[in-house]
């Protein structure tokens, strides 16, 4: 093949990387549609309907069966991060916050090391893994226990799923 046929080539190439790019681009906007469209029937339209009925569940002709169930959604602001610690600890959760140094990449061999000893400037975050806080407050909710609203941003939905 000569310059000008790989150039073809190329050019054939890209354009085809393009257009699937451009397909991928307008499948994600369709599945994000999609699934804004699966939590509105999920979080409102469906319960609502349901407990208008008075009815938690139901089964299709087809065999298909809906149940609605409660969700327990608990976030940790992280300007409050702070206080939720201190309350975590405080009342016997200590352990879920994690610490997280942020350095520059440039210094990550030094960390073994004691930071200060290099001084070298760093910043502490603290944080809870969505799926630690949420399990600890659904245990909480069973065994009774109050979430303090003033710390956590507590989100109680119901949900409708397909068993």
């Amino acid at each position: 093949m000569d310059r000008n046929d790989r150039i073809d080539e190329l050019t054939r190439l890209a354009t085809r990387m393009k257009e699937s790019e451009n397909e991928i681009n307008h499948l994600e906007k369709q599945l994000k549609i999609a699934k804004e469209y699966h939590n509105k029937l999920s979080f409102e339209e469906i319960p609502v309907v349901m407990m208008e009925i008075g009815m938690t569940s139901f089964t299709l002709s087809d065999g298909t069966h809906f149940a609605i169930k409660p969700v327990l959604d608990v976030r940790a602001p992280k300007d409050k991060m702070d206080k939720v610690d201190d309350w975590l600890e405080k009342n016997g959760h200590g352990g879920m916050v994690k610490y997280a140094i942020d350095i520059g990449k440039q210094y990550l061999p030094k960390v073994e090391k004691i930071l200060d000893q290099y001084d070298i400037s760093y910043e502490t975050k603290k944080t809870i893994h969505y799926q630690t806080l949420n399990a600890w407050a659904r245990e909480m909710e069973i065994n009774g226990y109050v979430i303090p609203e003033d710390l956590f941003s507590v989100s109680r939905v119901n949900k409708t799923v397909i068993e």
